[in-house]
C-alpha cells in the first residue's frame, strides 16, 4: 500500500516525495511552455522569411519551400532518435543542449552567403533542436501527471500559440526594418538568453508509475487510450493497431495543412499586395486563437468525450481552408486566422491520449515510431507541395482546396477510431 506520509526512525512523519511532485511538475510545465514558445516560434516562422529569401537567392517557390520541408523532415528523424536519448539521459541537459544548438544555428543563419549553406544550417542543424521539443512535451506530461494529462498538455501546448502570436509579427517587423540576416541574429540572442536559463531550472522526474490509490477513471478511459497501470489486453492491442493506422493519416493531414499555412500564408498575402507586417500580425491573431482554444480544451479535455470534439474541430479546420481558397480581402484573412487558430486546439488531445499512453508502455515501439513519422512526413510534404503547385499554376487555390479535402478525410479517420471500455480503479485503503 502507498502511504502519503512516511515515518523516520524516531517516529516522526516525513513528507512523501509525491507531495513535492505537483510543485515540481507545474514548474516543469511552465518552463517547457516557455521553451516551446521560443523554440517553435523561432524555428517555424519561416513564412516571414519566405519571400525575402526567395528573392535573395533567386529560388523558385518550390526550392524555397524545400528548405522548410528539409528542416521539418530532419527534425522528424531527430525526434524519433530523441525518444531513446530522453529515456536514458533525462530531459534537463537535453533541453540545455537544445538551447545551445538553437542559438548557434540561428547565429550561423545570419552569416550565410550562399543558398546551400542555409540548407545545411537551417535545414539540418537547427532541426537538431526543434525535433526534440515535441517528445520533451510528451515526456514531461506523462512523467509528471497520471490523471490530469490533458490539462498539462493543454497548458504546455499554448506555447505553440504564444510563439506564433509573439514571434511571427516580430520577425516580420525585424525583416522589414533591418533585413533577414539581422532578424536571424536577434533571434539567436533571444534563444540563448531565454532557453538556456529556463533549462537549468527543470526538475528531473522519475519514469516509475507509482501505485497511487486513484478512485476515478484515468483520463484516457473515456477517450482513446487505456489505463497506464495495466498492460493492454489482446483486444486492446488490436484496437491500438487500428488507432495507429488511422492516427498516421490524421497526423499526416493535420501537419500537412498546418505547416502549409505557416509557410505560405504570409507569401500569399504579399503576392496580393498586402504589407508583410500586416500579414505577420494576422498570423499573430491566429496564435492568440490557438492559445485560447488550447486553454479551453486543455482544462476541460480530461472530462470531454474526445472523439466527437476532435471531429468537430477537424471539420471546422477543413472549412477554414476552403474559405481561404477565395479570400481576397483583409477582413477575410482575419476571420480565417481566428477560426483556423481556434480549430488547432481541438485535434491534439485525442491523438496525444493514444500516443502518450504508448510512450509510457513501449517508449520506442515500432508502431509508435511509424505514427509519429506521419506528423513529420505531412509537415515536410505540405510546404513543398504548395510551392510546386504555385510554380505550376501561379496561384494557391488548388493547394488550399486540397488541404481542406484531406482534413475531411481526417475527420472520417477519427470517426473510425475504436474506443476502449471504461472502467474505474478500485480504491485502496491507505495505511495509517
Amino acid at each position: 500500500m502507498f502511504s502519503p506520509l512516511l515515518n523516520d526512525d524516531s517516529g516522526n512523519q516525513l513528507a512523501s516525495p509525491q507531495q513535492n511532485r505537483p510543485v515540481h511538475s507545474w514548474v516543469n510545465i511552465a518552463l517547457i511552455l516557455i521553451l516551446l514558445a521560443i523554440s517553435f516560434g523561432i524555428s517555424c516562422t519561416f513564412g516571414a522569411f519566405f519571400t525575402t529569401l526567395r528573392y535573395e537567392f533567386g529560388w523558385s517557390h518550390a526550392t524555397t519551400s524545400a528548405l522548410f520541408s528539409l528542416h521539418l523532415l530532419t527534425a522528424g528523424i531527430f525526434s524519433l532518435l530523441s525518444i531513446w536519448t530522453i529515456n536514458n539521459y533525462g530531459t534537463k541537459w537535453i533541453v540545455f543542449i537544445m538551447g545551445i544548438i538553437s542559438g548557434l544555428s540561428l547565429f550561423l543563419c545570419s552569416h550565410v552567403e550562399h543558398g546551400w549553406q542555409l540548407f545545411l544550417v537551417y535545414g539540418v542543424l537547427l532541426s537538431l533542436s526543434t525535433g526534440v521539443a515535441g517528445i520533451i512535451v510528451m515526456s514531461i506530461c506523462h512523467k509528471c501527471f497520471h490523471r490530469r494529462i490533458g490539462t498539462s498538455i493543454g497548458v504546455i501546448s499554448i506555447g505553440v500559440g504564444l510563439g506564433i502570436a509573439a514571434i511571427f509579427p516580430a520577425e516580420s517587423w525585424l525583416i522589414s526594418k533591418y533585413g533577414w540576416q539581422d532578424a536571424f541574429l536577434i533571434s539567436s540572442v533571444l534563444a540563448w538568453c531565454l532557453m538556456l536559463p529556463a533549462s537549468l531550472f527543470l526538475k528531473e522526474t522519475s519514469n516509475e508509475i507509482v501505485d497511487i490509490p486513484y478512485t476515478e477513471p484515468f483520463p484516457y478511459e473515456n477517450g482513446l487510450g487505456c489505463s497506464p497501470v495495466s498492460r493492454p489486453s489482446s483486444t486492446q492491442n488490436s484496437m491500438h493497431t487500428l488507432n495507429y493506422l488511422l492516427s498516421f493519416g490524421i497526423l499526416f493531414a493535420y501537419s500537412f495543412c498546418f505547416y502549409m499555412v505557416l509557410s505560405h500564408f504570409i507569401p500569399r498575402l504579399e503576392s496580393m499586395g498586402f504589407d508583410s507586417v500586416d500579414a505577420g500580425a494576422t498570423l499573430g491573431l491566429m496564435g492568440l486563437a490557438i492559445v485560447f482554444s488550447r486553454l479551453m480544451i486543455g482544462f476541460s479535455g480530461d472530462a470531454l468525450d474526445k472523439k466527437p470534439v476532435a471531429m468537430i474541430f477537424v471539420l471546422l479546420h477543413a472549412m477554414a481552408l476552403f474559405w481561404l481558397v477565395d479570400s481576397d480581402d483583409m477582413w477575410m484573412f482575419y476571420l480565417f486566422a481566428t477560426v483556423y487558430g481556434t480549430t488547432l486546439g481541438g485535434i491534439d488531445l485525442p491523438i496525444s491520449a493514444v500516443l502518450g499512453n504508448d510512450i509510457r508502455f513501449w517508449k520506442a515501439d515500432t508502431r509508435l515510431l511509424i505514427v509519429i513519422s506521419g506528423w513529420f512526413l505531412g509537415a515536410g510534404a505540405g510546404p513543398l507541395f504548395t510551392g510546386l503547385v504555385l510554380d505550376h499554376t501561379g496561384n494557391y487555390e488548388f493547394a488550399f482546396f486540397f488541404g481542406g479535402t484531406i482534413m475531411v478525410l481526417a475527420a472520417i479517420f477519427i470517426w473510425g477510431m475504436k474506443l476502449h471500455q471504461q472502467h474505474t480503479l478500485e480504491s485502496k485503503e491507505v495505511d495509517p
